[in-house]
């Protein structure tokens, strides 16, 4: 089977948007890195390796503090990003998020498959066992 990669877009600033704090974002990060974790583990023996904008988060938080990156910036570097990567997972359960919709959205325009994970729990991870399993079979 080849390696397959997956962006996991999640919520930075969540339900606060443009009001979130420092301290908000950074409880995002480390929910999303969290997740991923968790998720890795499930997913192994699988060939799949999982970007998560969390876990790469420092210099970009740094970066746009300092106004040397806008958010529109930020979201172009991602959505390059995600445009290296074969699928897109949508982890929900940290709320909405512009950003990660907005990576969605380029994800989907460039027909790569989409798998909404609303919640971390059996179902859900059972349900993305299949769908990376179904793209490694694909790029087989």
């Amino acid at each position: 089977m080849k390696q397959i990669k997956l962006y996991m877009g999640h919520a930075i600033r969540g339900i606060k948007g443009i009001n979130a704090t420092e301290t908000d974002m950074k409880a995002n990060n480390l929910a999303a890195t969290r997740a991923v974790r968790v998720i890795r583990a499930y997913l192994h023996p699988l060939p799949v390796e999982i970007y998560c904008p969390g876990e790469n988060d420092a210099f970009v938080m740094i970066a746009h503090k300092r106004n040397f990156l806008n958010e529109e910036q930020i979201l172009d570097v991602d959505c390059q990003i995600v445009g290296e990567c074969d699928a897109f997972v949508f982890y929900a359960a940290l709320g909405p998020s512009k950003g990660a919709e907005i990576e969605m959205n380029y994800a989907r325009h460039r027909d790569m498959p989409v798998f909404d994970m609303l919640v971390l729990n059996e179902t859900y991870l059972t349900q993305l066992e299949k769908f990376v399993e179904g793209l490694c079979r694909e790029s087989s």
